[in-house]
């Protein structure tokens, strides 16, 4: 295991993001047209060191399926001066991520009727008979993150030029569509590899505050995200990714799931701090693994495979045997819905790299003692006996203490955690509004749970009632300061 980068000031944390999205082709148009020859399969720009099995040369282009559509779609950005490379194999151990690529994505579905196809494509095509589709991923190579509070060049510039090519007018009869029914944008956040490629691990205590941000504000944070990344049942999310409060060693996998009132076990904030926060090894190696088992296995004598299905993807913290030097060790947050917006994604990559820097000052700030629950004392003295591991328990809960007092979460109180400045939590704040809006009123009353449940899931913070309201999460002060500059 590759050693954690040594702590002067801010980490250099790196991002990669995987966008979903649908590629189409209007095959009536392009035969009928010689203008529009250079989208023929034929005719795809293919590069020496694409990496396709050499088969689909001889196949005809009805038997190549998506594929054809990968081709298609590579050249189309290819003849818009996009670098980019192929790769036939969904996932490959050998990939280094230091290239944009395109890969074949089988959770992108092909549209089933005409209206489904005018729906993605605003009315522009209309005919599915007359058209080929292909479910695709557009790969990140390791980007440099944003920072909020200079204007210094980094990866989003890259991810931006690529989604101008995509969400633009094509030269000819196809498109490229992701909608929140069809496809995700997958971000991950890591740190640098070592010159000699190998994978770094991000500082355990960071992490460990990252997953207790993220868990404790998992309600906050989904408000921030359309329906269809909520959890609920037949949602594009589900069953792909899962409410991180699932596990925590909470569900029996033997089980039925249950978010619900009536069936589920409430999230008991100092509970879940104490298994979060436990110094039972004082050993790297095996707190890591006790981290990673903790938030990626359901309970239980069956917990099986580690999940990545989860909004926050902690699997990668610890590889498998075997695994190479190289493999990625990073998070991933897996709860945005498809899109080819610039402004969405970019807003996610600010607020997600936002997270993981909150979890990095959190890590390093004193402790300063405070009051803690008495029954929150007890947990921890009864899951630790040791007074040595007790008091490194403590000294973090000391950081949010107001938390540990069972007071519902907010959106300022994340926002503020986060620091971020008026402009974004106006945007996020416009977001979750839309979202709570009449317009998406019939997912409020699904569920969450494993079917047949039809029970609404236990929330704990405001804004998730139908009609209520979610409090402004600035300041006025903040507010007036902002607009005299």
């Amino acid at each position: 295991m590759s050693s954690s980068p040594e702590q002067s000031g801010k980490l250099p944390f790196t991002f990669g993001i995987e966008i979903e999205f649908l590629f189409g082709v209007d095959n009536v148009q392009v035969s009928s047209d010689p203008a529009h020859r250079h989208l023929l399969v034929e005719n795809s720009i293919i590069h020496d060191d694409d990496l396709y099995d050499p088969e689909f040369e001889v196949l005809q282009v009805a038997d190549l399926g998506d594929v054809a559509g990968l081709f298609q779609a590579a050249t189309v950005l290819r003849r818009n001066g996009a670098d980019l490379l192929i790769r036939t194999e969904a996932k490959s151990d050998d990939e280094d991520f230091s290239r944009w690529t395109m890969t074949l994505e089988a959770m992108v579905p092909h549209p089933e009727s005409d209206s489904q196809l005018a729906a993605l494509t605003d009315g522009k095509y209309r005919r599915v008979v007359d058209c080929s589709f292909a479910g695709l991923e557009l790969i990140s190579p390791i980007l440099k993150v944003p920072d909020m509070t200079n204007l210094e060049p980094n990866g989003l510039v890259e991810v931006n030029q690529f989604l101008q090519l995509m969400a633009g007018e094509q030269p000819g009869p196809c498109f490229f569509s992701a909608t929140p029914k069809n496809a995700s944008v997958h971000v991950h956040i890591g740190v640098p590899p070592t010159p000699e490629g190998d994978s770094v691990d991000i500082p355990l205590n960071a992490l460990r505050h990252l997953a207790w941000i993220c868990i404790a504000f998992e309600d906050v944070i989904t408000l921030l995200h359309h329906p269809e990344r909520h959890g609920y049942v037949n949602s594009k999310i589900w069953p792909n990714a899962q409410p991180n409060r699932v596990f925590l060693g909470r569900n029996d996998p033997l089980e039925p799931l249950h978010n619900c009132a009536e069936k589920g076990r409430p999230f008991y904030p100092q509970e879940e701090f104490a298994k979060i926060f436990n110094f039972e090894y004082c050993d790297e190696d095996m707190d890591r693994k006790e981290l990673k088992h903790l938030l990626c296995f359901r309970m239980g004598p069956l917990s099986g495979y580690p999940t990545e299905r989860t909004f926050v993807n902690f699997a990668n913290i610890v590889p498998f045997p075997g695994d190479p030097a190289h493999a990625k060790k990073t998070i991933e947050f897996r709860q945005h819905h498809g899109t080819l917006s610039a402004e969405d994604i970019s807003e996610w990559v600010l607020f997600v790299t936002a997270l993981v820097r909150a979890a990095e000052r959190k890590a390093d700030e004193s402790p300063s003692q405070t009051d803690l629950p008495v029954e929150f004392i007890d947990k921890v003295i009864e899951a630790q006996g040791n007074y040595a591991k007790q008091l490194l328990t403590f000294q973090q809960a000391w950081k949010y203490a107001d938390i540990l007092h069972c007071k519902e979460r907010s959106m300022k109180e994340l926002f503020d955690l986060l620091e971020l400045p008026l402009e974004r939590r106006q945007y996020w704040w416009n977001r979750a509004m839309k979202f709570a809006s009449e317009e998406f009123l019939e997912y409020r009353r699904m569920s969450t749970c494993d079917p047949p449940c039809q029970n609404l899931p236990m929330r704990d913070c405001a804004g998730w009632e139908e009609g209520e309201l979610i409090p402004q999460p600035w300041d006025t002060v903040q507010s007036c300061r902002s607009c005299k500059r």
